[in-house]
């Protein structure tokens, strides 16, 4: 087979180009992936901050996701000493904004439940056992 030189620099040049947006493309799928690393981290740690603010208050909500929903809103149901409330969701955000809410859900009411199944050992651990010797100072 005779291939003229016009023909070789024009395969070479292909396979270049080839190269270059295969690389290109696994780069493009290297930093989606880590996107959605970080969202998913940031959500779940965004959840247990919650979830512990919640315990120093005494709030005990346990969150669920349940279709549309433009304010989170106490759904009327019980588990054990938990309230059970419907999170913020907006289905036609997309895929993204399902995935990151239902790990915040998830890492939120885990948190949850490992602080109230021990509480006294929590509050200890927060600092919330010390009475606030502030309030009876006197002037």
């Amino acid at each position: 087979m005779n291939i003229s030189r016009q023909q070789r620099v024009l395969i070479a040049v292909l396979c270049v180009m080839l190269f270059g947006s295969i690389c290109w493309t696994g780069y493009l799928l290297f930093q989606n992936f880590m996107w959605k690393m970080e969202a998913i981290d940031y959500a779940k740690s965004s959840a247990v901050f919650e979830a512990n603010a919640a315990f120093r208050k005494n709030i005990l909500w346990l969150y669920k996701m349940d279709g549309k929903c433009d304010d989170a809103h106490f759904s009327g149901q019980h588990d054990g000493p938990f309230e059970i409330w419907i999170v913020f969701y907006e289905p036609a955000a997309g895929a993204a904004h399902r995935i990151v809410t239902e790990q915040w859900v998830e890492a939120y009411n885990a948190q949850m439940r490992r602080l109230q199944a021990d509480p006294e050992k929590s509050r200890k651990r927060m600092g919330l056992d010390k009475k606030d010797d502030s309030q009876n100072v006197t002037k």
